[in-house]
């Protein structure tokens, strides 16, 4: 024992790790021992890549499709608003008639009433020429 007292500190400090270091191993086979095998995942990463890449690739083909199908509703509504113009179009030249019609009728109600009034004219004339031919004085 006096010779191992007497080796230097340096060899009691490596001893330690030695002991420390075996300690470790055994620790470490006995919770290798006891823990489930680790999985292994360079496969499943793989897939997992895959599979990441397909979902994004889904995800961009739907909202594509959201796209066109809104570009079909647009022109569907185009189509209806063209519809709708002809209509109105068509709407209006009745209109535009309709009124032509009621300034044509209007001028000859106004040519109407200008030759009645003319033939009044001339019809109190003539009955203001017969009185005073008649002798008759209407005043």
């Amino acid at each position: 024992m006096e010779e191992q007292r007497r080796q230097p500190p340096r060899l009691d400090v490596l001893r330690g790790l030695e002991e420390d270091v075996q300690r470790s191993v055994h620790e470490r086979n006995r919770i290798a021992a006891v823990a489930p095998p680790a999985p292994q995942v360079e496969a499943q990463v793989a897939d997992l890549g895959r599979l990441s890449a397909e979902a994004v690739q889904t995800q961009y083909e739907a909202a594509a499709k959201s796209v066109e199908d809104m570009g079909i509703a647009v022109k569907e509504r185009i189509a209806r608003i063209e519809g709708a113009l002809r209509e109105c179009d068509a709407d209006m030249k009745l209109l535009a008639e309709a009124a032509a019609a009621i300034r044509e009728k209007g001028k000859l109600v106004y040519a109407q009433i200008e030759e009645a009034s003319a033939l009044s004219k001339d019809i109190h004339k003539a009955a203001a020429d017969f009185m005073v031919k008649a002798g008759v004085n209407g005043k």
